[in-house]
């Protein structure tokens, strides 16, 4: 039996605990901003965007940090992984649906992002490997020849439903897909091409996102508030009250 190498890379992942992590903080990053989107205040998609990269870098930092051979940091404001020669970072995808195509996704939009695509694109390792016992141990002990991981998400700021894939970026600057690999982990929208399926590491979905508990009623739930009127005193109102 043959696995690819993000099969392996996925499964090496979920044993480190960063999978199930990631999974479940982004459903839950997307279900609270989805929650206090007010578009009647100024919200927009291009902020729903920013909150959703901005939480889930922040928070992953923190949740990360305490596990094993694991070292989470933000570089610039954005969020790197590293785990046993693995190097992960996570993308929103453009706009606001539940399912976006992951072809979608632009390395060339910065230096940072399109650094990992050509490093991926200039090793000679093949895709598959032989799926055998030895080969989880000995993964962590070695440089993967495809070290750069990326988790991509789109997602509802209406539902704050949420789909996630990741995948192995590669350089497309002279055309093609923008991996060498990828498919999707999660989907509150529609099937998923669960990686676990068939195996014995699939991501369990666990317990609904909920809202955090907050310091204060959200604005949505604050009484709207009576406007106080007084009657406008004239002017010959005002000179008989000075005689």
């Amino acid at each position: 039996m043959t696995t690819s190498f993000l099969d392996e890379v996925l499964r090496h992942l979920h044993r480190r605990g960063v999978l199930d992590v990631m999974v479940r903080l982004i459903r839950e990053v997307y279900r609270v901003n989805a929650d206090r989107f007010e578009p009647e205040l100024g919200d927009d998609a291009t902020l729903f965007g920013m909150a959703i990269s901005r939480n889930i870098a922040n928070r992953a930092v923190a949740e990360l940090r305490d596990l094993p051979a694991v070292d989470a940091r933000l570089i610039n404001n954005a969020l790197e992984v590293s785990c046993d020669g693995l190097v992960m970072r996570q993308y929103k995808l453009p706009g606001s649906a539940v399912n976006v195509s992951v072809e979608l996704i632009d390395w060339t939009t910065s230096e940072a992002k399109l650094r990992g695509a050509v490093e991926n694109s200039h090793t000679d390792a093949q895709l598959l490997l032989d799926d055998d016992e030895n080969l989880g141990p000995a993964f962590a002990a070695i440089i993967p020849p495809f070290r750069h991981i990326r988790f991509v998400h789109s997602g509802s700021s209406e539902t704050g439903q949420a789909t996630i894939s990741a995948g192995i970026p590669r350089d497309h600057r002279e055309g093609g897909s923008p991996w060498l690999e990828v498919r999707c982990i999660w989907s509150d929208g529609g099937d998923v091409e669960d990686f676990g399926r068939g195996s014995d590491v699939p991501v369990a979905p666990g317990p609904r996102p909920v809202r955090p508990p907050a310091s204060g009623p959200a604005h949505s739930d604050l009484p709207a508030p009576e406007p106080q009127v007084t009657p406008r005193r004239t002017e010959k109102e005002g000179q008989s009250g000075t005689r």
